[in-house]
């Protein structure tokens, strides 16, 4: 029966990570021919390279992050430099909170003008066409803006709000190298550290005031608390994991692509270890998840007098994803103002959005079949818009949600550079790079077939293929691509793993030897 169990794990984790594989192929290959850069009004440009302006700043970076594995042989270096990289993290996001101001713009004021209507009485919002109408997964947010406008006022509330992102990102980057410590060693805790310290587009972030950087950090943490239930089977991790993610889902919704992510493994895990009770946190995460945000809205249903409304489906996203004749004014498979326009359609009767919907679906599905090469262009421009876009469009969002008020020349500059001026050519040369050693983590990841050390991989390609066939946006991608930096951080720590054990080297780095915090043999 071991044998069986043993043998259904293996398949499951290799079939999972054979697939992300392939993915990750396809995103090395692609950033030696385009990248994006996001212009004007969100209109993403395609800028064809060649393999020579590309290769050498990506083996220049290859070879700086094997020697920096190379050095984790030694505590002392690894200790500080981890602790030298997490302080640069928030020294990043620091500054931009420092030499900008927040103006909010698109869902960020809505949401934040939602929440001051609220406290004046006017329900508007809430009302049919409102926005908390079309969109009340939004609550979350919404609820969070109030509190702290009724704290700190308007001005108050937008350097609140911008603290705790602030807050959040720390939780983040903490979370992050520690699920690399405790499935890879503390060698690839250090590189993910550093990974993340190079990868300026995720502290920038912190401007951003539509609740992803505090949904990201509650979803890092609860991929961490599920893998100290999992070693530890301590019940106050499983709480805690399924604390974590409803705070998570309340922020946002896309901290769904997480939840699933814990509840494969965690399901994996009870067939390995044979105690069905295991189960029951995987009940306890389904249970809570939803629940904040059911609880919100049915307050602010009861406040407003407006009955709760279930709200544009998701369906309407997956349709606006693979509409290929919907011609976005940004790019392939992204926002076309189809949820306003779907719902409104409909007359607000959610049975006929989601029929009118699946019949979208099946229509571009029947195009895709038809015109076969028209689907691999649509498809091709549109992950290359969002995963082959060295800023991950950090740089205009930064521009509409902020304005200079310390540093103003330089930040002018910043704002108007071009795809191959300031950090963007480095930020071009890391992406790659991190591609490719995540492409040798995931290869390693097969090699071993454990369902636990696939968990962040299986974070990140679900939100990678969840983007491809919804409507996404570069500023989305940003919420996964971070849980791949432990995984490349695994492609070279274990590059230098293996180069020093074919030299005899004593010292090891440990992402190849049995894991004291792994319930499972490699």
């Amino acid at each position: 029966m071991n044998k069986h169990k043993h043998r259904f794990m293996t398949f499951c984790s290799r079939a999972a990570m054979l697939l992300c594989s392939l993915v990750l192929v396809g995103l090395c290959v692609g950033s030696f021919s385009y990248i994006a850069y996001m212009g004007a009004g969100e209109a993403v440009q395609f800028l064809p390279i060649t393999f020579s302006s590309r290769i050498y700043g990506v083996l220049a970076l290859l070879g700086a992050g094997l020697a920096l594995a190379w050095a984790a042989q030694y505590e002392e270096f690894r200790r500080w430099t981890t602790v030298i990289a997490l302080c640069l993290v928030m020294a990043e996001a620091a500054f931009w909170l420092w030499a900008t101001a927040p103006t909010p713009a698109a869902d960020s004021m809505a949401c934040l003008q939602a929440a001051a209507n609220a406290i004046a009485g006017n329900w508007v919002d809430f009302q049919q066409g409102g926005y908390l109408y079309l969109f009340p997964y939004q609550i979350g947010l919404v609820a969070l803006d109030e509190a702290m406008i009724r704290l700190f006022g308007w001005e108050g509330a937008l350097a609140a709000l911008r603290c705790l992102n602030l807050a959040a990102l720390g939780l983040l980057a903490v979370s992050l190298t520690a699920i690399a410590r405790r499935l890879f060693g503390s060698a690839a805790a250090m590189l993910t550290a550093v990974l993340l310290a190079a990868s300026v587009p995720v502290a920038r972030y912190v401007f951003f005031l539509y609740g992803n950087m505090l949904s990201n950090a509650f979803a890092y943490a609860a991929v961490w608390s599920a893998l100290v239930y999992i070693d530890t089977r301590r019940w106050r991790s499983a709480l805690l994991t399924a604390v974590l993610l409803a705070l998570a889902m309340t922020a946002k919704a896309t901290a769904l692509i997480a939840l699933a992510a814990i509840v494969i493994v965690l399901f994996l895990h009870t067939i390995w270890v044979r105690r069905w009770r295991e189960l029951l946190a995987v009940v306890l995460i389904l249970a809570l998840a939803w629940l904040p945000g059911k609880a919100l809205n049915a307050w602010y249903s009861e406040r407003s007098g407006v009955p709760q409304n279930p709200g544009v489906s998701n369906l309407v996203y997956v349709a606006m994803g693979l509409d290929i004749q919907g011609a976005s004014t940004m790019a392939p498979g992204w926002y076309t103002g189809r949820p306003v326009e779907a719902y409104a359609a409909a007359g607000y009767d959610p049975d006929v959005m989601n029929a009118n919907q699946i019949e979208s679906i099946l229509g571009s599905v029947e195009y895709f079949v038809q015109h076969p090469d028209e689907a691999k262009a649509f498809f091709r421009d549109k992950i290359v818009s969002q995963w082959l876009d060295p800023g991950f469009g950090s740089w205009l969002y930064l521009s509409v949600h902020t304005t200079p008020r310390r540093c103003t020349e330089y930040l002018n500059t910043v704002y108007t550079q071009g795809y191959d001026q300031g950090l963007n050519q480095f930020l071009g040369f890391l992406q790659t790079a991190v591609y490719i050693a995540g492409l040798v983590g995931v290869l390693l990841l097969v090699v071993w077939g454990n369902p636990i050390r696939m968990l962040p991989a299986l974070v990140f390609f679900g939100g990678f293929f969840y983007l491809t066939f919804s409507e996404g946006k570069s500023q989305y991608a940003i919420s996964f691509y971070p849980m791949l930096l432990p995984i490349a951080a695994l492609g070279l720590a274990g590059v230098m793993g293996l180069m020093l054990r074919a030299k005899g080297t004593r010292k090891n780095i440990s992402p190849l030897k049995r894991g004291k915090n792994l319930i499972y043999p490699l």
